[in-house]
């Protein structure tokens, strides 16, 4: 019985529009009919008395029905009670009057002054309703966006990047952009607010909604990781949706503690988290440097062969794009060697530094190698001091550690590689604690368990789909079909 209560309730905000529909079809025929007797002119009919107490009919048929579900639904909570009072009371003082228009339509000045009320009372309900649905002075803050009031705007008085507060500047913003019109002040679906840290913190119906360092574990971010078609996923389908950029900044703000009140000076980016909140926020940027022409890079290439020792090879015929192998030289390769090669830095998609002797210092070089895509280190000198300087590689897949001396600290640095899909870390200080945690940080393990089932929920389906159909032959080509038996073998 309560599901259906929870249903009928539901449906509230969709049979609201037809006795406002049906008031104002009333009103303009009224209007009409007015100018009509007023001027005697033919095209404007006259309301008689049969069409007028239809149409009341219909408008209080479907006002009490309106009413009764409108108050189902207001008995599922999450509403502000003030503004919910004043809707209910609104609304029943509407469905009262529509029913004294239907006793009073053939007094016409007692009708003409009560339906006016009616339509007045019938607007204020509607605007405390919208103010429900979509937050209070959703009206204001149309009519004038640069009002006060909404913690977005704060973003937009800071002029440097040094000056941004993270949670006020960037997360904030988007908690009151997503999810505010079903978690604010004014409606709290599940009992939780997500308009303030306090009430962030304090989580909703089902227990906490964040967990400061675990992205994993923290439901908010479970919820939008879902696909939108799936009725757990947060925002509602239909509603605007995050972007990815803002899920990405909402992600790193948990990874990183998921701070009240903190400088962005202090949060220790990473150069590809710099660039994400530089540009949410819409700072300058710098421009991409346009690639160089492929002739001149592979000339450059061809001479650093000669005097390196190393070997370079094109990875596409059109584009200046190289794989750099200095394997072979050893020792002899070693920072002084990685900082020449700094022409053709940004073209460079592979590079394998493996046995060489390149050191943790060297590594400052790898700043220009912007385009990086795969870094073997491999049986190198390198520590954990030498991960940090791995923070410009915005575009890394792939990294080859083994036979280093990292460990499980070391791998915090490759936490904010946005790309990053493979690490290599056989014969390394690293335990399997920190090898989960850096897999989990880099990973979106809800998401990938909510897939998982998924898939096996469609194949499911297809199985239950399928049709076999044998005429006497086994559906699997490599069976053995049972000797038919003759009449009179046995």
């Amino acid at each position: 019985m309560i599901e259906w209560i929870d249903l009928l309730g539901r449906l509230h905000p969709v049979v609201l529009h037809l006795p406002i529909g049906i008031l104002v079809l009333l009103v303009l025929l009224e209007i009409g009919s007015l100018i009509g007797k007023a001027s005697s002119a033919e095209r404007w009919p006259t309301l008689s008395d049969g069409t007028r107490a239809f149409i009341l009919f219909c408008l209080g048929v479907s006002t009490i029905f309106s009413a009764a579900i409108g108050l189902m639904l207001a008995n599922a909570g999450g509403y502000d009670e003030q503004l919910l009072f004043d809707h209910r009371m609104f609304g029943l003082i509407a469905t009262v009057l529509v029913l004294l228009l239907f006793l009073v339509y053939r007094i016409a000045v007692l009708y003409t002054l009560m339906l006016c009320t009616t339509v007045a009372v019938m607007i204020l309900a509607g605007h405390n309703g919208g103010s429900l649905t979509h937050g209070k002075g959703y009206l204001s803050a149309f009519l004038n966006p640069g009002s006060p009031g909404k913690t977005q705007v704060e973003a937009k008085t800071v002029s440097r990047l040094e000056e941004v507060d993270v949670f006020a500047h960037v997360v904030q913003p988007i908690f009151l952009d997503r999810c505010e019109s079903c978690h604010g002040d004014s409606k709290q679906k599940g009992g939780l607010r997500l308009d303030s840290m306090e009430a962030v913190r304090k989580g909703g119906d089902d227990g906490a909604v964040l967990v400061a360092g675990d992205p994993d574990e923290s439901l908010f971010l479970q919820r939008l990781w879902l696909p939108e078609e799936d009725e757990d996923h947060m925002p509602p389908e239909g509603k605007p949706q995050p972007s990815e950029e803002e899920i990405r900044l909402l992600e790193w703000w948990v990874n990183s503690g998921a701070p009240a009140e903190m400088p962005i000076a202090e949060a220790k980016l990473s150069g590809a988290m710099e660039k994400l909140v530089s540009n949410y926020l819409g700072f300058a940027v710098e421009e991409e440097t346009p690639l160089p022409d492929r002739e001149e890079v592979m000339a450059e290439a061809r001479r650093l062969e000669n005097q390196l020792g190393i070997l370079t090879q094109s990875l596409d015929p059109r584009e200046p794009w190289l794989e750099v192998n200095a394997r072979l030289q050893f020792e002899a390769f070693g920072d002084d060697e990685l900082k020449q090669l700094e022409p053709i830095a940004a073209v460079i998609r592979r590079l394998d530094l493996g046995e060489t002797g390149v050191t943790d210092a060297g590594l400052v070089s790898l700043k220009d190698f912007i385009n990086l895509r795969m870094l073997k280190l491999d049986r190198t000198r390198i520590t954990d001091a030498g991960l940090t300087h791995l923070s410009p590689l915005t575009e890394l897949r792939s990294l080859t550690l083994f036979s280093t001396a990292v460990s499980d600290a070391g791998l915090k640095a490759l936490r904010d590689l946005p790309n990053l899909k493979s690490v290599y870390l056989l014969d390394t200080h690293v335990t399997e604690a920190g090898a989960a945690a850096l897999k989990a940080r880099l990973s979106n393990e809800g998401l990938v368990r909510h897939l998982e089932q998924e898939i096996q929920d469609l194949q499911k389906q297809i199985l239950d789909q399928q049709v076999e159909v044998n005429l006497g032959e086994s559906v699997r080509p490599d069976a053995v079909v049972p000797k038919a038996v003759e009449p009179g073998e046995n």
